[in-house]
């Protein structure tokens, strides 16, 4: 599954009015595993690069939404608002700062995202405070990566519809390969190539 290249799915400049939502179209109850198996699946092929490291790295991180899902409540909104997050950051400022997603930064990167996308959904959220205990991270560190997450959103943390649509569907499409026991086998094949747009 690929997007035209000639589509700037994030661009406010298209010549249709693009409305945003802060809560899409989509189910607001907890996470399912399949969705958390998937997004774990794209997240893991995106960190290893297609290395031998993939299968233990998408464990950890499947292991890591999991831990979100438990403490926090953790819904497919906010899972894909943050997955969206890493898409929009990583395309942002090639030039000046270039971000790439790495095995160094994946986990502190995908807490604050998830964190963001959180406190945009939720009328109640948790705080950074609350945040760092339960993950183990310094305040001071979360407080500094939430903004520099925020700056290279352009303080924007609005998701187009249509791109919640576009990750919604390729979950739907996608998760019962992600939840086969044989994910090695779509690891090694060389005619899928994901990375978090494709997700």
């Amino acid at each position: 599954m690929s997007i035209s290249p000639n589509l700037d799915l994030y661009s406010d400049e298209q010549s249709v009015c693009v409305e945003y939502f802060s809560e899409p179209e989509f189910d607001k109850c907890l996470v399912q595993d399949e969705i958390i198996k998937f997004a774990a699946f794209c997240v893991a092929k995106v960190v290893t690069r297609g290395n031998d490291a993939f299968q233990n790295t998408f464990d950890l991180i499947e292991l890591f939404f999991s831990r979100i899902r438990t403490y926090t409540g953790l819904c497919s909104t906010e899972l894909l608002q943050a997955l969206a997050f890493v898409d929009i950051i990583s395309k942002s400022n090639k030039e000046l700062l270039p971000f790439v997603l790495t095995k160094l930064n994946v986990y502190l990167v995908l807490l604050v995202c998830l964190m963001i996308a959180h406190k945009s959904n939720s009328d109640v959220p948790l705080s950074n405070f609350k945040w760092a205990n339960l993950f183990g991270v310094n305040l001071s560190l979360l407080n500094e990566s939430e903004i520099v997450v925020l700056k290279l959103l352009n303080f924007n943390t609005n998701i187009p519809e249509h791109v919640f649509q576009m990750y919604k569907e390729s979950i739907q499409l996608m998760c019962p390969i992600a939840s086969e026991s044989k994910r090695m086998q779509i690891q090694n094949d060389s005619n899928i190539t994901i990375n978090l747009i494709d997700c």
